[in-house]
C-alpha cells in the first residue's frame, strides 16, 4: 500500500510521519506485527518481527523485553485502532503468520512491558510498511519499508477526510510535487504541513526541500525552508511532531475554509524522493478537509504516485477517486493512469484503468466523471478507517499524473 494525496498548511511547520492510508495483512490474519515509534517514520526501513526485535526497533517509552520478538497476537479494539492495547506471550510472538503480504499495517509501540509470561503494548500509532521478500534471507528477520503513518491516537470526530500524505520523486520545472487540498465548513481549521527529505533512508531523498503553501488566488501565505527558522518555531517544537532534520520544512497556521496548494520542490534545482504531510491538529472545529489532490511525475518501480487518506467519523462517506494524465496540458502527462484503492488490511477495494470500464453511470451521476476515456475513477462508499490510493503508468508508461479524492457526503 502506500501513502495519501496532498496536504495542509501552517507558517513554519514540522516533519514526520502522518496518518493515512496503510495496508495489513489479508485474511486470514490473527493479530499485528509491531515496530518502535520512533521507526515509524515515512521511508525507514525497519524490522517488525525477529529475534533481535528489541536491537532493531526504539521506542519513546523506553526499551523492550529481549524475549519479544514483534508479534501481538491479541489487540484490543479489535480491529486495532490508535489509543488500543495489545498483548501477546513470548511464545505467541515468535509464531506470527507464515504468509505475509506485500502491504501490511503495524502498531507503532511507544511501550512495552512484561509481567510473567504476558507482554502487554500499546497503539499510539499505526503504520503502513511495504513488506521486503525475506524468503532467502538467511534468518528469521522480516523486514520492510515504511510507506504511510495512518493513524495517531487521538480524538475522533466526523470529519470526512483527514490526515494525508504522500510519496513522490520531485523533479524539477513542472515536474514538483504539488499537493491541493479544501478547507469546508465556516471556522477555520489548524493546520501542520511537513515536507521530508534528508531524513528519509532512502540514498536519492531530496536534500533540501522548500516548501511553499498558496491560496486560491495563487498567491503565496507561506513559505519555509528550514522549519527551525518559522517564526513559529516553538509551536511547531510544541506539537510533539517536528520534521526529523533541520533542513526540513513546516508550516503550521489556522486556515479559514477555501482552496490551497502545497508545493515542495528542491532548493537550487535539487531532485530526489520526498513526502509532504498534513496534520489537522483541530478536529473538533466546524470545518473539515475535503477534495485532496496531488500532481507529481509517475515513473516506475518505487517511483509512482502514493497516496493515502483517512475516512473519520460514524458513518460511510462516498468518495470518489481518480488519477488524471491525459486531459493534463503537461508536456509529457501520463498517457494511460491505473488507479488501486486498498484497505487497511491491505485488501483490494477496487482497481480501474478507464473509468468507463466500471461504474460509467454512477460516476457520470456524481459530476465528476474524467474528461478522458483513458483515464481511471473509482467511486465507493468507504466506512470509517484508512485508505491508500496507487497511480502507476499502464505497461509501465511514465508521466505527470494527478490523483484526486473528492468526499461527497458527511
Amino acid at each position: 500500500m502506500t501513502p495519501t494525496p496532498s496536504a495542509t498548511t501552517t507558517p513554519g511547520g514540522s516533519v514526520t510521519p502522518t496518518p493515512t492510508p496503510m495496508a495489513t495483512p489479508t485474511p486470514p490474519f490473527e493479530g499485528n506485527f509491531v515496530i518502535g515509534d520512533l521507526n515509524a517514520v515515512v521511508g525507514n526501513h525497519v524490522t517488525f518481527w525477529g529475534s533481535h526485535w528489541y536491537q532493531s526497533n526504539s521506542m519513546s517509552g523506553g526499551s523492550a523485553p529481549h524475549s519479544f520478538k514483534g508479534f501481538a497476537s491479541q489487540t484490543n479494539p479489535d480491529p486495532t485502532e490508535c489509543g488500543g492495547t495489545w498483548t501477546t506471550t513470548a511464545g505467541n510472538s515468535s509464531h506470527p503468520p507464515s504468509d505475509i503480504p506485500d502491504l501490511i499495517t503495524v502498531i507503532a509501540a511507544s511501550s512495552i512491558t512484561q509481567s510473567g509470561s504476558t507482554i502487554t503494548g500499546n497503539v499510539p500509532m499505526l503504520a503502513m510498511v511495504q513488506t521486503d521478500d525475506n524468503s532467502n534471507s538467511g534468518d528469521d528477520s522480516k523486514t520492510g519499508t515504511v510507506v504511510a503513518v495512518v493513524c495517531m491516537s487521538g480524538p475522533v470526530v466526523d470529519a470526512p477526510l483527514s490526515n494525508i500524505s504522500t510519496r513522490l520523486r520531485v523533479g524539477t520545472g513542472e515536474n514538483v510535487l504539488i499537493g491541493g487540498f479544501i478547507v469546508t465548513g465556516n471556522e477555520s481549521k489548524r493546520i501542520l504541513l511537513r515536507a521530508s527529505g534528508p531524513s528519509l533512508p532512502f540514498a536519492d531523498g531530496l536534500a533540501d526541500p522548500m516548501l511553499r503553501l498558496r491560496d486560491s488566488t495563487g498567491q503565496v501565505i507561506a513559505t519555509n525552508d528550514n522549519w527551525a527558522d518559522a517564526p513559529n518555531a516553538q509551536e511547531i517544537m510544541d506539537t510533539n511532531i517536528p520534521p526529523a532534520d533541520s533542513l526540513e520544512p513546516a508550516i503550521l497556521m489556522n486556515l479559514q475554509p477555501g482552496a490551497y496548494t502545497a508545493v515542495v520542490e528542491g532548493t537550487n534545482q535539487s531532485t530526489g524522493m520526498a513526502v509532504v504531510e498534513a496534520y489537522d491538529l483541530n478536529q473538533t472545529a466546524n470545518s473539515k478537509l475535503a477534495n485532496i489532490s496531488t500532481r507529481g511525475l509517475v515513473q516506475s518501480g518505487d517511483d509512482i504516485l502514493i497516496g493515502g487518506l483517512i475516512v473519520r467519523g460514524q458513518h460511510p462517506t462516498r468518495v470518489v477517486v481518480r488519477a488524471v494524465g491525459p486531459s493534463l496540458t503537461d508536456v509529457g502527462a501520463l498517457s494511460d493512469p491505473t488507479l488501486e484503492l486498498r484497505d487497511s488490511e491491505g485488501g483490494m477495494i477496487g482497481s480501474n484503468d478507464n473509468w468507463r470500464s466500471d461504474q460509467e453511470a454512477e460516476i457520470t451521476a456524481s459530476g465528476l466523471a474524467p474528461s478522458n476515456d483513458l483515464e481511471a475513477a473509482i467511486s465507493r462508499d468507504l466506512p470509517p478507517g484508512k485508505y491508500t490510493a496507487i497511480i502507476r503508468g499502464a505497461n509501465g508508461t511514465t508521466g505527470v499524473a494527478l490523483v484526486e479524492v473528492y468526499g461527497l457526503t458527511q
